[in-house]
């Protein structure tokens, strides 16, 4: 009996020990380095992104609007390099604004929450408009563009609702500069679904997906003055940034706990296990506390552990 007693003394200190590196608690080897600070970015205030239609010009104003935003969104620490968005913050430190405006100089706001980079409303002329996201829609229309008329898309905001409501692909979505130009034009127009639908989901690619990854940023600016449209990196990288997030910040000597499946421009498939083949792509990271851990990965997780209990 005592034996027995023992056993389960231990199991249950080896379960704990599998908690805190599985489900984010308190761990040494997270906090690699503090984030270095961008120097020209001044706290508070807005990224602005200015269109005009001269490439030089256009490259430079993206390039600093998508530093900007990273910088407004603030971080906890880096893992591995990379800056992780932080874990919680008051209800009124929440959301920030960004600015795009175009060569007519008419101009969209963004509201954007700053804990895991979503884009929730914006601001088109007097009017403000919310997607339908229960978690985030009653605080964000108490602190973002209070001064307008605020309306509530029947859109929530993620790309499976895009694709339900409004039947949009992003493989059917230009992006670049000059596709947001145009976008800008739209969103002043009309905020009828069926009009609205691609230019949002041009804004949420090349404004915080854009920020997450610095793979779109580059896709961005070394086709500055052209449009593309995502195919099968991008839309894997997009679909995964909370999966590729969670496994940076819990690897082991750089290997990912679990491989992550992405896809290459052809939609083949590619397994990836290390921190270096994914380093040079990510812009920021989802913290890991906010990561929610599927069903599976509890499962393989636990029997990855179980023959240590």
């Amino acid at each position: 009996m005592k034996g027995g007693k023992m056993n389960l003394s231990i199991m249950v200190a080896a379960w704990f020990c599998w908690s805190c590196i599985i489900f984010g608690w308190a761990s040494a080897r997270e906090i690699v380095c503090p984030f270095s600070s961008n120097q020209n970015y001044k706290a508070g205030s807005t990224p602005t992104l200015t269109i005009t239609y001269d490439a030089a010009a256009d490259k430079k104003n993206y390039a600093n609007f998508i530093r900007d935003l990273r910088e407004a969104f603030g971080f906890s620490y880096s893992s591995h390099e990379i800056p992780v968005l932080r874990a919680t913050v008051a209800a009124n430190q929440k959301f920030i604004v960004a600015k795009v405006i175009n060569v007519a100089n008419l101009e969209v706001s963004l509201g954007l929450n700053v804990v895991n980079a979503y884009l929730v409303a914006y601001k088109a002329g007097g009017t403000s408009y919310f997607f339908n996201d229960p978690e985030s829609l009653a605080d964000a229309k108490k602190y973002l563009f209070t001064d307008t008329k605020q309306q509530t898309l029947s859109f929530t905001g993620s790309y499976a609702d895009f694709l339900s409501r409004a039947n949009v692909h992003r493989e059917d979505v230009d992006l670049g500069v000059l596709a947001l130009d145009n976008y800008i034009y739209i969103l002043h127009k009309s905020s009828q679904p069926a009009d609205i639908a691609k230019p949002l989901v041009g804004f949420i690619e090349m404004v915080p997906e854009a920020a997450r990854f610095k793979y779109i940023e580059k896709k961005v600016l070394t086709q500055i003055s052209e449009t593309f449209r995502p195919r099968g990196v991008i839309i894997s990288l997009e679909n995964n940034w909370g999966d590729l997030s969670y496994q940076i910040q819990k690897s082991v000597n750089g290997i990912f706990l679990k491989p992550v499946q992405l896809q290459r421009e052809n939609y083949t498939n590619i397994l990836v296990n290390n921190v270096t083949q994914v380093t040079g792509l990510m812009g920021v990271l989802l913290n890991a506390v906010n990561y929610k851990v599927s069903m599976e990965e509890i499962i393989f997780n636990y029997q990855k552990w179980l023959p240590w209990l």
